[in-house]
C-alpha cells in the first residue's frame, strides 16, 4: 500500500496494527519537512513529551514508567521517583496548556500523592531510588535517593501551588510528605 498525504494541521496520524521487531508491518516512510516556527516545533515537543507521562503510567498507582522499549517483551515496569516528581509538574503543566481538563491533572496527581504516602517505603522520609510500577516496592536493589526525593518533592509542591485555589488538599499533602523528609538525619 502506499499513499501520499499531505498535512495541513500539522499532524499526521498513523494507526498501525501491532508491531514487533520480527515482523515489521511498515517498510517506511518519507516524510518532507517543510519550514516550522521555532515555537510550533517546541509547542509539539513538549505535548508529545507530556504524552509519555500520561500514557506510560500505571492504572493504579499513578507511577510513571522509568523508561520503555516497546521491542522487549515485559520491559518497562520500573519507576523512577524523579520521574514521578517530573510528572506531577508535567500534568499542571498539561491542565494549565489545556491538554487534559484540570479534573484529569488533580486526579492523577492525586493518585501518585497517595502513592507515595502509603505504598511506598521511606527512611526518614526519603523514598528509594527505583520501585515497582505497580506495587510501589523497592526495585534494583536501589540506593535511598535524596537527589531523587528531591525531585519528586519539588514536582510534589510545584502541584500543590498549582492547585491550591480549588483542591487545597494537594498542597497540605505535599506539604506533608515534604516535612516528612528529615534532612538534618541525612546530613548526619
Amino acid at each position: 500500500l502506499t499513499a501520499d498525504v499531505t498535512v495541513s494541521d500539522g499532524t499526521l496520524d498513523v494507526t498501525f496494527p501491532a508491531v514487533y521487531a520480527d515482523k515489521a508491518c511498515v517498510n517506511g516512510i518519507e516524510v518532507t519537512p517543510v519550514s516550522v516556527a521555532d515555537q510550533a516545533f517546541l509547542d509539539f515537543v513538549q505535548k508529545k513529551m507530556f504524552w509519555y507521562f500520561w500514557n506510560e503510567s500505571d492504572v493504579t498507582t499513578g507511577l510513571v514508567k522509568s523508561t520503555e522499549d516497546n521491542w522487549k517483551a515485559g520491559y518497562g515496569y520500573i519507576s523512577s521517583i524523579a520521574v514521578d516528581g517530573f510528572a506531577l509538574s508535567v500534568y499542571t503543566v498539561a491542565a494549565d496548556r489545556g491538554w487534559i481538563t484540570r479534573q484529569q491533572a488533580y486526579d492523577r496527581v492525586s493518585k501518585i500523592l497517595t502513592t507515595f504516602e502509603t505504598r511506598l517505603q521511606h527512611v526518614h522520609g526519603f523514598w528509594y531510588h527505583f520501585v515497582n510500577l505497580s506495587t510501589g516496592a523497592r526495585e534494583l536493589n536501589s540506593e535511598i535517593s535524596t537527589v531523587d526525593s528531591a525531585l519528586f518533592i519539588l514536582g510534589a509542591l510545584q502541584a500543590g501551588e498549582y492547585f491550591r485555589s480549588d483542591h487545597p488538599d494537594v498542597a497540605s499533602r505535599a506539604d506533608a510528605l515534604y516535612r516528612r523528609m528529615d534532612w538534618a538525619w541525612f546530613s548526619n
